[in-house]
């Protein structure tokens, strides 16, 4: 996998393709990262805290079965 952020100044935009990659299917996605917006950086610690948050999963009570899980 190759990723390269650029800046573009104009609408066209030519990429070097590593050697590696030459004659195989390539995916291109464009995705505005937003690194240079100052609005897009949390303001206080709480809402830094708010982005970064992840669910809690309730596991009393749960048991790993190694049987179940190397089923096929």
């Amino acid at each position: 996998m190759f990723t390269e952020v650029i800046i573009p100044q104009k609408t066209s935009v030519v990429l070097e393709v590593p050697q590696e990659m030459v004659g195989h299917r390539v995916r291109v996605t464009f995705d505005d990262i937003g690194v240079n917006r100052p609005g897009n950086r949390p303001r206080t610690v709480a809402e830094a805290l708010e982005q970064f948050s992840l669910p809690r999963l309730d596991t009393r009570g749960w048991r790993f079965n190694r049987d179940e899980a190397n089923e096929r």
